[in-house]
């Protein structure tokens, strides 16, 4: 967003503008591969590099969502995963005489499909064939487990994106990802089975990006991908969005954090001088506060930020440590009208602000849950990082306890 002037500053450049800038270039790259996504062929007035590039369709279809897990960041899901790309005459003749005893296979690409962000991942069955006379296609039926950052700071009332980043082992002047062209779908996600009672899918998109591998390792931003497109790596983002559903929670949880707000007023009936009565009574709700902190920690990832629930549930126990506070000032008065007094009237101040504290708190809660709902369907790019980030050791700074002769390495 920085832009270089003549003088050699730097000032930030105009939003509208970049805007037009980004949507000029996606449209010059769309005009440019849309006889290639939809037959496969190339002109011969584009870039060389383009006339030797396999284009390859990805579609990838989801039967299940078995578990998505807040605390380990990660979501686990059986599903499929085609690729298409042209198939040569010989592979059409070898596909024609292929059996069950000889099944057909293509010959090995120049690329080897793969997913980034896995934590466990198992090919179930593959199988290749020749569809249409012309396209050659891998199917890959697997189960997997991903894993991404999960945002829980308005947490239980969060949407949360669950990604599948696909790319093939090589940079996009030897190959680009296009849409699936063997059928009309790039994405789906089967419904019917899910088994998380916990979520509600609300939106699911496939995003094709160029990746900037050159940035990752240097640093600096590379040339746009048309003009080194060996820096580039295509890369398809396969978003689901789920929402959370907030009820159970809420009812197990919030609700009884509540109570045990509304009970420290309980306090004010107590004798204004019975010191160990009302310290016992504001310890007890002190141990129910840390139980349900402890119950609210376990179903959270770690984290460097508190979460709604995490600031209420301090904002409570805060509440009891100063009626424990107020019971020690008006306990040690001697003089019991005067405690009486002094009793009545912090309570009387206390409960006003307590009722529009959580006025207060439901209209901003309320705010949060639109604040995530606009989440949903909005651009990959305003939801996550998507440019790779590496700590990078140059060959110059590896370091041995043995000599390399200089020859070996230069």
């Amino acid at each position: 967003r920085l832009t270089k002037q003549a003088s050699g500053s730097f000032e930030m450049a105009d939003e509208e503008a970049l805007k037009q800038e980004i949507t000029a270039a996606e449209e010059t790259v769309q005009s440019s591969a849309a006889k290639t996504v939809s037959s496969g062929e190339v002109d011969s007035d584009e870039p060389e590099f383009l006339q030797n590039v396999i284009y390859v369709g990805v579609r990838m279809r989801l039967d299940q969502i078995s578990e998505i897990s807040t605390v380990d960041q990660s979501y686990t899901v059986h599903g499929l995963l085609e690729l298409d790309w042209l198939a040569s005459e010989e592979e059409k003749q070898r596909d024609a005489a292929s059996s069950s005893a000889n099944p057909y296979k293509p010959d090995p690409p120049c690329f080897w499909p793969a997913f980034q962000n896995t934590v466990e991942f198992s090919t179930i069955k593959e199988d290749w064939e020749i569809s249409d006379d012309k396209w050659n296609v891998h199917s890959i039926w697997f189960k997997g487990k991903f894993t991404e950052s999960f945002e829980v700071q308005n947490f239980p009332f969060d949407v949360q994106d669950m990604t599948f980043v696909f790319f093939v082992e090589n940079y996009m002047k030897r190959v680009i990802l296009v849409p699936y062209r063997e059928q009309g779908q790039t994405f789906q996600l089967n419904r019917t089975y899910l088994s998380i009672q916990d979520w509600d899918i609300v939106h699911n998109d496939a995003n094709f990006r160029a990746i900037d591998w050159g940035m990752a390792r240097t640093g600096k931003p590379s040339a746009p991908w048309m003009e080194v497109p060996g820096d580039y790596a295509s890369t398809v983002f396969f978003r689901v969005q789920a929402r959370r559903k907030s009820y159970a929670f809420s009812v197990r949880i919030l609700f009884w954090m509540f109570m045990l707000s509304l009970i420290t007023f309980g306090q004010a009936g107590m004798d204004a001088t019975d010191i160990e009565g009302r310290l016992a009574y504001s310890i007890g709700l002190v141990f129910a506060v840390v139980a349900f902190q402890i119950i609210i920690g376990d179903s959270l990832p770690s984290v460097p930020y508190l979460t709604l629930v995490d600031r209420y549930n301090i904002l409570v126990f805060l509440l009891i440590i100063g009626c424990m506070f107020e019971a020690l000032i008006v306990g040690w008065k001697e003089d019991g009208l005067v405690a009486d007094a002094f009793d009545w009237w912090f309570y009387a101040i206390l409960f006003p602000l307590y009722v529009v504290f959580h006025i207060g708190g439901v209209i901003y809660i309320k705010r949060k849950i639109v604040e995530e709902d606009e989440k949903i369907g909005d651009t990959l790019e305003s939801t996550q990082d998507i440019q790779p980030s590496f700590m990078n050791v140059s060959s110059e700074q590896a370091t041995a306890n043995y000599v390399i002769p200089h020859h070996k390495w230069e």
